[in-house]
């Protein structure tokens, strides 16, 4: 630790409300670099420290005030004297002359502020600038939070858990919140926004069901952190007793639904949204939309359609919404009236969206039949190229070989591999080996494994699903060969994995 020259004078003013601007000592000088000085200053801090649990305070500020060497043990070792002396004015004095502070200068100095009565603001302050905050410092400011109790340190000390990531202490303060006798409804949002935020939901429900008077923000905030922890059935039972619904809490449950994949009770909750007289806007469109994609109900998403072209101008979300939405639903013209139409630039989830068409609900033995839909996607590849001037990165180059893969054109997905401006990753290879699987076709399906595996060597779904693909085939030599290279190479399937793969994911089917 280093030492550092003689102070000279401990009577400057006290900066009360801010750090001096400049120190009461003069800056520290070159060390002598003997192991002597090094024991000096340790017995030096040994005699101080005695002086000092001897009560002998004044002693001990004279001995501090005639050493020619010191370090950060000595500075914190003599104003620490002064904090539990309850003499503050002499221990900031020390504190904005040290050449170097630790985290004990800080957090002593803080302890000494947060204890004494009228200090309180000057505790705050000093914690906003500490340059690091340890478990010693929040437990510091929780502790002189509590005789005062006020709405202002509750909001300062939740936002600044949630804000450094104190998870655990934010949840502290809100079990001692609930003990709080003086609050106001900006601190039980501030809390229960925090845990929300912090997906801490059985503690924001505490907080929740002991608010005296719960406004529409506080409402519709448990309804969203339900929603988003997939807790669907707490986040309806709390919106079905909302005395007051609005937009924003509509909206909240619908994307709750749609997210969730309960695509039916998200349509559901949107017509009695519109019997309750309630406007839709761009978040409940974007959320219907979804839903209808997800349900491929084609019918009610051309209502969907009709409605925003009434009611606002379509941006870019909302038209990739549409086009995905039409092509989930197998209406590809009307897919590409909304992609022509769109008079924005078109983002790389617009072209995905037109070039894979991936959703759409045809049985791949049925390729010959729609050999304009890969054509389609083809076109709007190039097109994205040559007149966009848009280089394709690896999510469009995988979108066109799903969309080729799936309509038997293995062969034009390879070529579009090995013709790849980038390197194609799992997604890529992924997709024509779900397409090979789809087929049953053992030589692409091979070629596709064999790739994955060089990417993912310990990733066991290539194999697994090329196993199938040979069992499929009958070519029981190669499932054997192939299930003896997993064994060779230390390969495991996933627990609960079966040999039987899903066709159109390529995922594990529990079993």
């Amino acid at each position: 630790m280093a030492a550092t020259s003689r102070p000279k004078s401990l009577h400057r003013p006290i900066a009360h409300h801010g750090f001096s601007s400049s120190p009461p000592f003069p800056p520290s000088t070159s060390l002598e670099s003997a192991s002597c000085d090094n024991h000096a200053l340790r017995a030096q801090n040994k005699c101080l420290s005695r002086l000092i649990r001897a009560g002998r305070l004044h002693e001990a500020q004279r001995m501090f005030d005639g050493l020619d060497r010191w370090n950060t043990v000595t500075w914190n070792t003599m104003f620490a004297a002064h904090i539990r002396n309850r003499d503050v004015s002499p221990a900031r004095r020390l504190f904005d002359g040290m050449p170097e502070r630790d985290p004990m200068s800080w957090n002593t100095l803080l302890s000494g502020y947060a204890g004494f009565a009228g200090y309180f603001e000057e505790a705050r302050i000093l914690f906003d600038r500490m340059p690091e905050r340890d478990a010693v410092s929040w437990n510091t400011m929780i502790a002189a939070s509590m005789p005062r109790r006020n709405a202002v340190s509750w909001n300062t000390l939740m936002t600044g858990f949630l804000e450094n990531g104190e998870v655990e202490k934010a949840v502290e303060l809100a079990q001692t919140f609930n003990e709080t006798p003086q609050k106001d409804c900006v601190s039980w949002n501030t809390m229960i926004t925090g845990l929300v935020n912090a997906s801490e939901m059985d503690e924001a429900g505490t907080l929740f069901q002991r608010m005296p008077e719960p406004n529409s923000w506080t409402w519709t905030l448990m309804v969203s952190g339900f929603a988003q922890k997939g807790e669907l059935e707490k986040a309806r039972c709390i919106f079905d007793r909302m005395p007051r619904k609005t937009l924003v809490s509509w909206n909240s449950m619908i994307v709750g639904h749609e997210q969730n994949g309960d695509h039916e009770g998200g349509i559901k909750l949107f017509s009695r949204m519109r019997d309750s007289g309630e406007k839709p806007d761009w978040h409940t469109f974007y959320s219907m939309l979804g839903a209808c994609a997800g349900l491929a109900v084609l019918r009610l998403g051309m209502q969907i359609h009709q409605l925003i072209v009434k009611t606002l101008i379509a941006d870019i979300p909302i038209n990739n919404s549409l086009i995905t939405m039409y092509s989930r639903c197998g209406n590809i013209s009307d897919a590409k009236a909304v992609f022509d139409g769109m008079t924005t630039r078109k983002d790389a989830v617009t072209w995905n969206a037109m070039i894979g068409m991936k959703r759409v609900r045809v049985r791949p033995t049925h390729a010959c039949g729609h050999a304009g839909l890969v054509n389609e996607g083809r076109k709007q590849f190039d097109s994205m190229v040559s007149e966009f001037g848009i280089t394709p990165h690896v999510e469009h180059y995988a979108s066109l070989v799903d969309i080729m893969g799936r309509y038997g054109r293995l062969e034009d997905a390879l070529d579009v591999i090995r013709n790849m401006q980038v390197s194609p990753g799992w997604a890529v290879w992924g997709a024509l080996l779900g397409a090979a699987r789809a087929h049953d076709d053992a030589g692409f399906a091979k070629v596709a494994a064999e790739a994955l595996m060089e990417i993912e060597p310990e990733n066991a779904v290539p194999y697994v699903m090329l196993f199938n693909v040979c069992v499929d085939a009958k070519s029981w030599e190669d499932a054997g060969r192939v299930r003896d290279e997993m064994g060779r190479r230390g390969i495991k399937k996933q627990r609960g994995q079966s040999w039987i793969e899903m066709r159109e994911r390529g995922i594990g089917v529990p079993g």
